[in-house]
């Protein structure tokens, strides 16, 4: 692949996302349905059984919003009219998250569009979600993560669409219902929030979208539909909980929150990818580094439940011998040996080659800060400011509330890099600005094609390599 002006950058684009979708949904026809980080089918098995949404007591995963859980419910009596078996209902569950990714990525592609990129800078944001493989790994597990992410970057999208057409009530009417449905989906959906605000608030002080009237009023009447749903959740669990956001760990009163995620607790101020590289399935030497976590995480499966032991026996090993850790009873703990070396190897050559995407990436955070579309745009440019600083806005509103979580539980569950796709729109903008910026002259476009080229081709190795192993060595998931 070559970024020139001879490329079809429409067909560019149409590849990306054919092939962003192969993987996803290869990876989602091998991957077994209970194959999860939790387990979200037990609030639709509920739903289903009782009539009613259960309380978030109820069980691991029902402290979550209800929106995936209820429609799932509703889907999963259709099924039981048609007969339909549990695994089959479970399978097509699992591939509504694949769907809800591949979506992603088309609302992704039309926000890039609506933004003032040039065409090598938009494939090269497109392409870097495509084959994030983190993103793929999400949208092939049944969970309320996908659909959190697509919802997100909908509401970007349509905010994009807002500031173009002068804050038309038509828009924000689905903006604001966009925003209701994200919050009803999972908590860290409200990036949301601030996120539409700082949009309103920027466009007030300028007023380069609409009289200033307008904009205050219409702002207001965009945040009344999702503040509300979000007023009336927090009360309901204050009465009940007594805590405005419940999560599991505090209401089953598991030791998980004991639990270390290294000797010295979490470092938010260390990275040490060379660490990722050496052991690129969590270790002590990683387990307790912030950035790391976050950084590896989003690169391999670090917390393996795709990548895994060859059989059922070592599998245990290694996870008891985790669990031994993590309750300190022990101060390390073996078992890395028992993956597939192919795969770590992958893992650790994704990792490694994952740092030069983050320089292009940080490049474009530099330039979203201090650049020509900055807070300090002039008078021309500023409509396109708006527009590009709500995205590393997003961005950091997303890993506050990652910091805050971690914070609140020092536990590397906390660490996910999952936990960020929040902000999946955020990372291919500031990523193309990134590569727009470097790749001004012919010699930093070849640089970073040569990069990208060499991620999507190794991260197509690695699913494809993960795929066969996991139709290869099938494992029982409870």
């Amino acid at each position: 692949m070559i970024f020139n002006r001879k490329i079809n950058y429409s067909y560019l684009m149409w590849a990306l996302l054919l092939g962003g979708a192969a993987l996803r949904l290869a990876l989602y026809i091998a991957n077994p349905a209970a194959n999860a980080f939790d387990n979200h089918f037990e609030p639709v098995l509920l739903i289903i059984s009782d009539g009613i949404i259960p309380a978030k007591d109820a069980c691991w995963s029902c402290y979550h919003p209800p929106l995936l859980y209820w429609s799932s419910a509703m889907l999963g009596k259709l099924f039981v009219q048609f007969n339909m078996s549990a695994p089959t209902f479970f399978k097509v569950l699992q591939g509504l998250s694949c769907l809800f990714g591949i979506a992603t990525l088309v609302f992704v592609w039309a926000i890039l569009k609506r933004l003032p990129l040039n065409d090598f800078a938009r494939a090269a944001g497109l392409g870097i979600i495509c084959f994030l493989p983190r993103h793929i790994y999400m949208s092939a597990m049944y969970s309320n993560d996908a659909i959190a992410y697509m919802l997100v970057t909908i509401c970007l999208y349509l905010l994009l669409v807002a500031l173009d057409r002068g804050f038309s009530w038509r828009v924000l009417v689905l903006l604001s219902i966009s925003m209701g449905l994200a919050l009803l989906t999972k908590v860290t959906a409200l990036v949301v929030l601030p996120t539409v605000g700082f949009v309103f608030f920027m466009a007030f002080v300028w007023g380069r979208v609409a009289p200033r009237r307008d904009t205050l009023i219409k702002g207001v009447a965009v945040m009344i539909f999702p503040l509300a749903l979000l007023a009336t959740e927090i009360g309901s669990n204050m009465k009940t909980y007594g805590e405005p956001f419940p999560i599991n760990m505090t209401l089953s009163g598991s030791n998980v929150v004991k639990r270390r995620p290294g000797a010295g607790g979490v470092d938010f101020f260390d990275f040490r990818p060379l660490s990722a590289i050496k052991d690129p399935v969590i270790r002590p030497s990683n387990i307790d580094s912030f950035w790391t976590m976050l950084y590896g995480r989003m690169w391999f499966d670090m917390e393996p439940l795709l990548i895994y032991p060859r059989t059922e026996e070592l599998y245990q090993k290694w996870h008891r011998s985790f669990a031994m850790y993590l309750e300190s009873h022990i101060d390390d703990w073996t078992g890395q040996e028992d993956f597939p070396q192919g795969g770590l190897n992958v893992g650790r050559a994704l990792i490694a080659l994952g740092l030069l995407p983050l320089i292009i990436f940080l490049a474009g955070l530099c330039y979203a800060v201090w650049g020509r579309w900055s807070i300090r745009a002039g008078p021309g440019d500023r409509l396109d400011a708006i527009k590009l600083m709500a995205f590393p806005v997003l961005l950091l509103v997303n890993i506050a509330g990652v910091v805050k979580a971690t914070l609140a539980h020092p536990y590397y569950a906390t660490m996910k890099a999952a936990y960020l796709l929040n902000s999946v729109a955020a990372f291919a903008v500031i990523f193309a600005l990134g590569a727009m910026w470097l790749g001004k002259g012919r010699t930093g476009r070849t640089v970073i094609t040569v990069i990208l080229a060499a991620v999507f081709a190794l991260v197509t190795v690695h699913i494809i390599m993960t795929v066969t192993h996991l139709a290869l060595y099938p494992h029982s998931y409870s």
